[in-house]
């Protein structure tokens, strides 16, 4: 008899129900043990196991790439009827730098906190964000901002108007764009529409394909009331590729106020 129990302790600690965690997504049950033997009476009694389950615990999946999405600059004013001459001015995003498209033209892309576009035709400017500093498995979403403006055809309250802005050699001659070896003259035409007895500052402002500032010039004149004039800037070779020049009219350097809608020339 006590050969009988210790088999049947030694069985049953073998055979007891036990939970054991794998790599799949199913749950069964193991085959049942038995094992049968005779007593020391000759009587055969047989021992079944308790059936083995095992549980399934699935593997977690390798982490994945994050996807932020940046936000698109702020503009303001935000588009509708504007005045002629309408200056707006785009806000650098919280993340990233400002890319901006006028009128269905290539995206400029620029490092510069702000940017300002002055409207002289109805315009559709679209803006969003982009990123140069990537981080290592990460997608950037950058969505689009459309603004539109229309002019009211309103008339000008400016003192100038700037009649025409061209790009020329050193014979007069006019360029489709900028040379990249050589200087060359930016000629703008002007008509003081109202009389001022200033000397105000004529600039002419030229830009990489980013938007960065690459030159700057001026000069002071006090022109006559209902006359129309021309002033040639001399531009040195740059560095760079040239993206545009643009020109506008200022009472002052030190606290300038706008004297006239400004000008684009874009390459």
């Amino acid at each position: 008899m006590k050969k009988i129990l210790n088999f049947f302790i030694i069985v049953c600690m073998v055979f007891s129900t036990c939970s054991v965690s794998i790599a799949s997504t199913n749950t069964a049950p193991c085959l049942t043990l038995s094992k049968t033997v005779n007593d020391d009476f000759g009587t055969s009694i047989t021992y079944t196991s308790k059936p083995v389950t095992i549980t399934v615990t699935p593997m977690p999946s390798p982490p994945s790439g994050q996807t932020i999405t940046v936000q698109a600059p702020a503009v303001s004013p935000a588009g509708s009827v504007v005045a002629y001459g309408t200056e707006v001015v785009i806000s650098s995003p919280e993340q990233g730098h400002i890319a901006y498209s006028i009128n269905g033209g290539d995206y400029i892309y620029s490092y510069e906190s702000t940017v300002t576009i002055t409207v002289t035709e109805d315009t559709e400017l679209r803006v969003k964000a982009w990123i140069d500093a990537l981080a290592e498995d990460t997608e950037y979403i950058t969505p689009e901002a459309v603004y539109t403006y229309t002019i009211n055809n309103a008339v000008s309250e400016y003192p100038y108007s700037i009649e025409a802005l061209a790009v020329t050699n050193d014979t007069g001659e006019i360029l489709t764009e900028p040379p990249m070896d050589t200087g060359f003259i930016v000629d703008m035409t002007l008509k003081e529409i109202k009389e001022r007895d200033a000397r105000d500052q004529m600039f002419v402002a030229v830009y990489d394909t980013t938007g960065k500032l690459l030159s700057l010039d001026y000069v002071r004149c006090n022109l006559a009331a209902d006359s129309e004039f021309s002033i040639g800037f001399y531009i040195p070779p740059q560095d760079s590729a040239i993206g545009s020049i643009k020109a506008f009219i200022w009472n002052s350097f030190d606290t300038p106020e706008p004297l006239a809608a400004s000008a684009e020339l874009r390459f």
